[in-house]
């Protein structure tokens, strides 16, 4: 699948109207085939813009690892997370 595919085929989960009050999470993509400089500057870039709230506590980052022989899986685990929440 190329980058292309898989942003058109994820959008609903990087769409903020329903990741927001759903997960209550940002989601973005960054691509880490990048050239080492350019990922290194967008890392930068979203550690200064999302480190911290604006009371100053710390908020953290989570790396999903995608992998489609775990799609079944990571599937029922959100929704017994989804479960969870009703």
């Amino acid at each position: 699948m190329t980058q292309q595919e898989l942003v058109a085929s994820s959008r609903p989960i990087l769409d903020a109207r329903q990741t927001k009050p759903q997960f209550q999470v940002d989601a973005y993509f960054v691509c880490l085939s990048l050239p080492p400089k350019k990922l290194v500057r967008r890392a930068a870039y979203w550690y200064s813009l999302w480190a911290h709230r604006r009371s100053w506590t710390w908020k953290g980052y989570l790396e999903v690892d995608l992998s489609p022989e775990e799609d079944t899986e990571a599937l029922e685990l959100l929704q017994q997370a989804q479960g969870a929440q009703s």
